[in-house]
């Protein structure tokens, strides 16, 4: 293989993607959560009567589609840690990402970047509102924050036995034979996978790669430096989830567990085993596209809509009308995100049958449950309509439970899993 030559500069992945832990490869992908010892306490307390905060750590910065979710923890005087900010901040229409986001194609590899015709209201929108946060919530300083998506790309690719020194230059000259795209343009992260060898790679080595384009990770840099944040690292959504979900203990050593990622403006499958990321793909269906199906159907305005689908979901009856007195648009809002819901439990029956096939050569064929995140997970009637459709467990992850708050106001509620991936970004500042 050609000798590459060394960038002039540091690569932006060692300031941008690489997590400060001590590894023999990238670190981008080491579960994250941890507790650490944090040194001696504090005593006293606030004026309020709270304990004082001992330490503040960065806060995790989420700029979704429709939305801006914050999170920022601290460790108190006990040293426990303590949420002490949390902020969500939708989006104006015009600045909210389009309805139909490509899907990446199997086999396909092509980098889906910008958000379409919101592009420009978006780059005028998302300062305004990041300095409005800096205003109203004290942010200020470091953070983690979410790649730009859909720039970034997961991929699993398998290596012959070789020695750990060469790993990284075959990687590369894989990524090359299939990237439609410049690998010098492209930031890349990688780490080998460990607990899957006896599960299906055999021989092999297992590396999941991660890389977008330098261009949309620099914009996405120079928006946060806009509104006078520190950014530390930039992180994807799966990752994010996986370090909730290490860090709550939702998942056994020896599970597989599909993470359902059902958003407003987007929505991913990943699959987990052994705690490790192995893949993940877009879905079709968001709570944006049940939005517009009700809306089109029922002849109603977008916010009528909204309240339908979020009032009765999926659970809309016509005993249940008569008692609440709605009219029959509950019904037909329910008949029409049925058939959607519908293709969602295809798209995630495929989506694991070709994993399950094609990446692991039929050595995993089943999985063991299913954990739903998102704001639109929380779509009545959802959780048992994928039970009974999948035939295995679904359970709701509730991202805050374990966090005390050093605010008695801070409450999770239905907040909680829209907030999954900004604490999954919160939770790297205390590794």
């Amino acid at each position: 293989m050609p000798q590459e030559k060394q960038p002039l500069k540091p690569d932006i992945v060692s300031s941008i993607f690489s997590r400060q832990v001590k590894k023999r490869l990238s670190s981008l992908f080491i579960p994250k959560g941890a507790k650490a010892t944090l040194g001696k306490t504090v005593s006293g307390k606030s004026v309020s009567g709270l304990p004082i905060i001992k330490k503040r750590f960065p806060f995790g910065l989420d700029i979704g589609t429709n939305s801006i979710k914050v999170i920022q923890l601290a460790c108190d005087q006990a040293g426990e840690i303590k949420l002490i900010n949390l902020a969500i901040e939708e989006l104006p229409k015009e600045a909210q990402a389009p309805l139909e986001i490509p899907l990446y194609q199997q086999g396909k590899q092509k980098f889906l970047t910008g958000q379409g015709h919101n592009l420009e209201a978006r780059q005028r929108i998302l300062p305004e509102i990041l300095k409005k946060l800096v205003n109203e919530k004290g942010l200020k300083g470091d953070c983690f924050a979410i790649a730009p998506y859909p720039s970034f790309k997961v991929e699993l690719i398998r290596l012959p036995q070789m020695p750990a020194s060469e790993i990284d230059k075959a990687l590369r000259w894989e990524i090359r034979q299939t990237v439609q795209a410049d690998l010098n343009e492209l930031s890349l992260d990688y780490i080998v996978l460990e607990g899957q060898k006896a599960k299906f790679l055999g021989l092999q080595i297992g590396v999941l790669a991660v890389y977008a384009p330098k261009k949309d990770i620099f914009e996405q840099m120079a928006l946060l430096e806009s509104a006078g944040f520190n950014p530390q690292a930039l992180d994807i959504e799966p990752l994010a989830d996986l370090a909730v979900l290490n860090y709550t203990k939702k998942a056994a050593a020896d599970e597989v567990i599909l993470f359902l990622d059902f958003g407003a403006g987007k929505t991913s499958l990943s699959i987990i085993c052994d705690n490790e990321l192995i893949s993940t793909r877009p879905l079709n269906v968001t709570g944006n596209s049940l939005t517009k199906a009700i809306s089109e159907y029922c002849n109603i305005s977008w916010e009528e809509a909204e309240l339908l689908k979020k009032t009765f979901g999926l659970v809309a009856s016509s005993t249940e009308q008569t008692i609440t007195g709605s009219s029959d648009k509950a019904m037909q809002a329910r008949n029409v995100i049925l058939p959607l819901l519908e293709n969602m439990v295809q798209d995630i029956e495929h989506t694991f049958k070709y994993f399950s096939y094609q990446v692991t050569q039929s050595q995993i064929t089943r999985f063991d449950k299913i954990i739903l995140s998102g704001g639109s997970s929380l779509l009545k009637g959802l959780t048992p309509f994928l039970r009974n459709r999948l035939n295995v467990d679904v359970q709701i992850i509730d991202s805050l439970v374990n966090f005390g708050s050093l605010e008695p106001s801070f409450k999770g509620d239905d907040l909680s899993c829209r907030l999954n991936v900004a604490l999954g970004l919160a939770l790297r500042g205390i590794e």
